[in-house]
């Protein structure tokens, strides 16, 4: 008997006494504001704009021995550009 009472206390000692308090579930809608709304689809339209060009410049070259492979023609000047634009954020405000 004494021993169920120590396990008793024990499993007491182990529940929090003050547990966290449960954060609400926010079930709304994330608004943005119109201005930052307009940026990111201008940003998406030059990006899709930058990605036909760059898709318009690839070409397929056939090999006679081996597989055939793509080339990119572009300069290494516009190949840094595209790889500082792909790093950057979306939402930033540098162009």
């Amino acid at each position: 008997m004494e021993n169920d009472e120590e396990e008793d206390d024990f499993f007491e000692d182990m529940i929090e006494k003050n547990p966290p308090k449960q954060y609400p579930v926010f079930e709304g809608q994330v608004v943005i504001p119109r201005i930052k709304y307009e940026h990111l689809e201008e940003k998406a339209a030059s990006l899709q704009t930058d990605l036909k060009g760059i898709l318009d410049k690839v070409k397929v070259v056939k090999n006679s021995f081996g597989k055939s492979y793509l080339k990119l023609e572009i300069t290494e000047g516009r190949l840094e550009r595209y790889k500082l634009e792909a790093n950057r954020p979306l939402d930033s405000q540098i162009r």
